[in-house]
């Protein structure tokens, strides 16, 4: 008889067993410990922060060795500290715009109309005095216009979310429009007898160190850096948010002000005005990436930018006494300063490494914002290579559905000629008659007779 056989089970293949050790991934990325439940404590994170603060420090004291070094070699030959006072008068007045930019720097909102806006703080303050006004309400009312314009180009840079230096570049290009408009077409004036005395230049470099000073030891609180520096982001343009609002209005608007002062100094000391340097916001720009500000926000050291304002106008005083050309003390030295400046700023950055822009502090009152689960953020932990998928077993098609005889039917009648039972057919062509011959002669051994018997096919 004929007997259906089911096809063989397939056992699933078992998964080649990879060492934990060469584990990876797909794509390579491997999540940082810790970062699923149960995957063990997270490695201690490196002193990435004291390490920067201790290499700020060495490069610090590096600019304060050089700037005791130039002085005892240019006091040698002349006294940059004498009696007049011009030396401290040009420290203050490049300080002062130099602190400016690295306040905007600092809060990632860089400022590039400080050097506009000094020289129209110091047309303001000129006109006045020609007016008639004294001295204190000249120079109020000249940093308050410079307040004004800083605090609008930082509304504009806060609300539409545009990068800060192509505002304040139109922001420079209005303040010289400001300028020309009161000057006319005789640029300089005069507003009076030169004023040069070095107990008043030294006031004026003591009050430029102190808040430089301060601005920078105020920086070194985290949570002033996460407040003020919101607009630093990793990528894209910084959207919205109190914040960003908040830091833009501090950087645009404290640098104009301090800016301004810068220029009331210079207009009082050389008793000049309406007159724009081209020289100024190059070198306030490299004196603050030389001093360690960094060009992409919040970071920043405490003395570095007096420091290299100090080296500056050394450097500055020793070209005027040998007489160096004109191109080489307005061009190759500010070109010289940039450069240098970008290299350190480039250094620091790598060395402090990334510092993500949404950390941003909680306001008080409201609830910290929900943290993120561990798998949320990285999925599910890897449990290593997957097994390749076993295909499912196709079942073998069921045979054709054949009559089967009952009982009430006899078998139909051998034809003439037929074998018997003692000659079964074999052949392609006999199948069902040598089976029935084959059945009738079983019947007929064991007793039954093929009417009554059913085959099993």
């Amino acid at each position: 008889m004929s007997t259906f056989l089911p096809p063989p089970t397939v056992p699933p293949r078992s998964p080649v067993p990879v060492p934990p050790a060469a584990a990876t991934p797909p794509g390579g990325f491997v999540p940082p410990p810790g970062a699923w439940p149960g995957a063990g404590p997270a490695a201690p994170a490196a002193p990435r922060t004291l390490r920067l603060f201790l290499v700020r420090l060495v490069w610090e004291g590096t600019l304060f060795l050089l700037g005791l070094i130039l002085s005892a070699v240019i006091a040698m030959g002349s006294d940059p500290f004498g009696a007049r006072g011009g030396f401290w008068f040009n420290f203050a007045s490049l300080a002062l715009v130099t602190s400016a930019f690295a306040l905007s720097a600092r809060t990632a909102t860089p400022n590039l109309a400080v050097g506009a806006l000094a020289a129209l703080a110091g047309t303001i303050f000129g006109k006045l005095l020609v007016a008639g006004w004294s001295g204190l309400p000249a120079g109020l009312v000249a940093m308050l216009t410079t307040l004004a314009i800083g605090l609008f180009l930082g509304l504009v840079t806060g609300l539409t979310s545009a990068p800060a230096w192509a505002v304040s570049l139109a922001g420079a290009v209005g303040g010289q429009a400001l300028l020309l408009s009161m000057t006319g077409a005789q640029r300089a004036f005069f507003i009076g007898q030169v004023y040069s005395d070095r107990g008043s230049g030294a006031s004026w470099a003591l009050l430029a160190i102190f808040g430089s000073l301060a601005g920078g030891g105020l920086w070194l609180v985290p949570q002033v850096r996460r407040t003020l520096g919101a607009n630093r982001t990793a990528a894209g343009p910084a959207r919205g948010g109190r914040y960003r609002l908040l830091g833009s209005l501090v950087g645009l608007g404290g640098s104009s002000l301090v800016a301004g002062l810068g220029g009331v100094v210079t207009a009082w000391h050389l008793a000049t005005a309406g007159y724009l340097s081209d020289t100024l916001l190059p070198l306030a720009v490299g004196a603050a990436l030389l001093g360690g500000v960094s060009v992409f926000g919040r970071r920043g050291g405490v003395a570095g930018t007096i420091l290299a304002c100090f080296l500056i106008v050394l450097v500055q005083f020793e070209l005027f006494q040998s007489e160096a050309p004109e191109w080489a003390r307005d061009a190759l030295l500010p070109t010289i300063v940039l450069l240098i400046g970008l290299l350190v700023g480039w250094f620091f950055e790598r060395l402090g490494g990334p510092e993500p822009a949404s950390a941003l502090p909680t306001p008080a009152g409201a609830a910290p914002p929900p943290a993120v689960a561990p798998a949320a953020r990285y999925g599910p932990p890897w449990a290593g290579p997957a097994a390749a998928p076993v295909p499912p077993a196709t079942p073998m098609p069921a045979a054709p559905p054949a009559a089967q005889p009952t009982a009430a039917e006899p078998l139909p009648a051998e034809p003439a000629g037929a074998p018997t039972a003692a000659e079964p057919t074999t052949g392609a062509g006999s199948t069902g008659a040598g089976s029935s011959s084959g059945e009738a002669a079983g019947s007929a051994e064991g007793g039954t007779t093929p009417a009554t018997m059913p085959v099993d096919r």
